[in-house]
């Protein structure tokens, strides 16, 4: 009878050991996946800031290129500013130096057109007085 208990002992010994190895291996196996599937998950991950990181890299080069043109831009546009700005004043100067020869002109207007009327009252007056002349003339002749 010991031997067969030690048999029996020894089988069942045997299909423990080989339940252990079944659950240990099954154990195994979904650990394995498991890690699989992190690793994959991983790598898509790596994958997808990768190309995130590509087109943050092309944004930034593309803003930099933008910036610099833009910089390029506004020192042009300055440039422009400041050569108006001195045309402006430039025909401020000008304004005003024909604002003063048409005042000048104005005022000689003024006394022209005074001059104009006296010239012709003394016309007028040398007129008359000239056949006053002429009429006494003939009185007297």
């Amino acid at each position: 009878m010991h031997v067969k208990a030690i048999m029996s002992a020894y089988m069942n010994s045997l299909e423990i050991n080989n339940n252990a190895e079944d659950r240990i291996k099954e154990q195994f196996s979904t650990a394995l996946e498991s890690k699989d599937k992190t690793i994959q998950d991983l790598q898509a991950q790596i994958m997808r800031l990768k190309d995130e990181k590509d087109a943050a890299e092309q944004m930034a080069t593309g803003a930099a290129e933008t910036a610099a043109q833009s910089m390029k831009e506004t020192a042009a546009a300055t440039e422009r500013a400041e050569s108006v700005s001195q045309l402006v004043a430039e025909k401020d100067r000008t304004i005003g130096t024909l604002a003063e020869k048409l005042a000048a002109a104005e005022a000689k207007s003024e006394g022209y057109d005074a001059l104009e009327q006296e010239k012709r009252n003394h016309k007028s007056r040398s007129g008359r007085c000239s056949l006053r002349s002429k009429s006494r003339r003939k009185i007297m002749l």
